[in-house]
């Protein structure tokens, strides 16, 4: 299963970025872009490059694109692809409430 990656990294370095994943994998169609680089590769490959690249600040995978301008589009874009209401906000903290919290 070949997944969109992004690996970014501080500015001017886009290009060592690019020759080190050259180097880790050098089977892989690497674009050099404003801020890192961006291919395809495998959960192994995003494991590899998590562990060995010593340039890319993390290994970003692409789960969905679209329009974004502002904070709720992201919100409205997942609401729409899962069929939920983009209004409500899920918790993870289940029953727990600051006031229960704070005893």
């Amino acid at each position: 299963m070949s997944l969109p990656l992004f690996l970014p990294c501080a500015a001017g370095v886009e290009e060592l970025l690019a020759q080190e994943v050259r180097r880790l994998l050098p089977d892989a169609d690497v674009h050099q872009a404003r801020g890192g680089v961006a291919l395809d590769g495998t959960p192994h490959e995003v494991m590899l490059l998590n562990l060995e690249s010593r340039l890319a600040q993390r290994v970003l995978v692409e789960v969905a694109s679209g329009p974004y301008a502002h904070e709720s589009d992201s919100t409205n874009s997942h609401a729409a692809s899962t069929g939920r209401s983009g209004s409500r906000r899920s918790t993870r903290c289940g029953s727990i409430r600051p006031r229960s919290a704070a005893r």
